[in-house]
């Protein structure tokens, strides 16, 4: 993270960050429960973090990073089976 803010201030010195506690507070309130899943043959049980909101946020994030996404309504999920 701060070698990123060392770049962005070079680039940007007017470029503002929010604090590490803010980033922290924001993270909690996206947590959610594990989700788990019973495999039928084996009777083992898998838990999976399944966070809807916050893979829509790192997806967004990484294509518009990366200049793949024009908007918002470009990338279509596809919805878990459960």
């Amino acid at each position: 993270m701060n070698f990123f803010r060392q770049e962005a201030f070079k680039a940007n010195p007017d470029y503002r960050f929010c604090s590490a506690g803010t980033i922290a507070r924001d993270l909690k309130k996206l947590a959610v429960e594990n989700t788990g899943f019973q495999a039928v043959e084996s009777g083992k049980t898998y838990q999976f973090n399944i966070n809807d909101r916050l893979n829509g946020l790192l997806l967004k994030a990484h294509l518009t990073r990366h200049g793949q996404q024009r908007t918002a309504c470009d990338v279509r999920l596809r919805q878990p089976v459960h």
